[in-house]
């Protein structure tokens, strides 16, 4: 039985009866930042592959310790992890999506308006050291203030989360554009006011891969195999845009189809066409994750030694040279 990967002739995987290999892979929401792996699992190219992919929902905060144990394979939080790999944990980064964060921090406090007003207060987000509270705290720190003059509240990845911050539970929180546009639909949105649009204020890897060392290096080429198939769905969503939306909102019906176009307008935008990001910006966030750990300077590792971009370079030309293009 053959497999093609959509209009690529050169490139065709021959089953030999062994079934797919079965890979699990953790997404924390279904926002656009994330739809080249709903595209990757819609339009076939896993299974192109060889690969049984399940995805799972889960924030960085809990797919990080579950990539450690080797109860999933790639994780597309590479910012939650950084903190792990500081510490010594055997994990690279391997791709990076965006490169601004598709944040903005959101008052529903009448008394709180400003970026100053939230000295002691405390911002909801997924899970504890994910990217909505690096990007927040990469913003606060350039506004001046101290790591600690803001908490930051761990609330999932659920409508618990936005329904907190609209009945006064929790008032203060970093939203996706998901979120906003949920909001807006169910009419609670202009209840709040925007106090910061971190898109437009933060560098820094948002979507991505992480995933272990071993995986790299034992398991290349299933790293390829699973790359291959993202970087697909990362050019068919710059392709193909309506056919982009369908895909996601097929996951979240209940989020208005326009919404989820303007989200995957700004993730576009926002995506690094290379899979990479600049050592140097890379290199800020390494400080503040080292600098909230308490790490002195001299024990923060080099940009070099958390990212490994060979395997999305190695893919790369492959797929060039093969004159690879998606079709509908």
């Amino acid at each position: 039985m053959k497999y093609r990967w959509l209009a690529a002739a050169a490139f065709v995987v021959t089953a030999t009866g062994a079934s797919a290999e079965p890979i699990k892979v953790t997404i924390p929401n279904y926002g656009a930042n994330f739809a080249p792996v709903m595209i990757a699992e819609d339009k076939g190219y896993f299974k192109a592959e060889g690969l049984d992919v399940e995805v799972i929902v889960s924030g960085g905060g809990t797919a990080t310790p579950a990539l450690l144990s080797g109860d999933i394979h790639y994780s597309s939080s590479p910012a939650s992890a950084m903190s792990a790999i500081l510490k010594g944990a055997p994990l690279k980064v391997t791709l990076v999506g965006q490169v601004r964060p598709n944040y903005q921090i959101w008052s529903f406090d009448p008394a709180v308006k400003s970026v100053d007003d939230l000295k002691g207060k405390s911002l909801a987000v997924i899970s504890r050291g994910d990217s909505q509270e690096l990007a927040a705290r990469l913003f606060l720190k350039s506004r001046g203030f101290a790591n600690d003059d803001v908490g930051f509240n761990p609330m999932g990845p659920g409508a618990g989360r936005l329904a907190s911050m609209t009945t006064g539970a929790q008032r203060y929180g970093v939203l996706l554009r998901p979120d906003i546009a949920q909001l807006k639909q169910m009419g609670t949105l202009a209840n709040g006011v925007m106090i910061a649009d971190l898109t437009k204020l933060v560098e820094m890897q948002m979507s991505g891969i992480v995933t272990t060392e071993k995986e790299v290096t034992v398991n290349r080429d299933r790293a390829k195999k699973f790359t291959r198939a993202i970087r697909m769905g990362q050019t068919y969503m710059r392709t193909f845009r309506d056919e982009s939306v369908d895909i996601v909102h097929k996951r979240i019906p209940s989020v208005a189809r326009e919404a989820i176009g303007d989200d995957l307008d700004g993730s576009v935008e926002d995506q690094n066409v290379e899979g990479s990001m600049s050592l140097a910006a890379a290199a800020k966030e390494i400080a503040l994750r080292g600098e909230l750990l308490g790490l002195t300077p001299d024990k923060i590792m080099p940009a070099e030694k958390v990212y490994d971009f060979s395997v999305v370079a190695e893919v790369d030309r492959e797929l060039k040279a093969a004159g690879w293009k998606p079709v509908k």
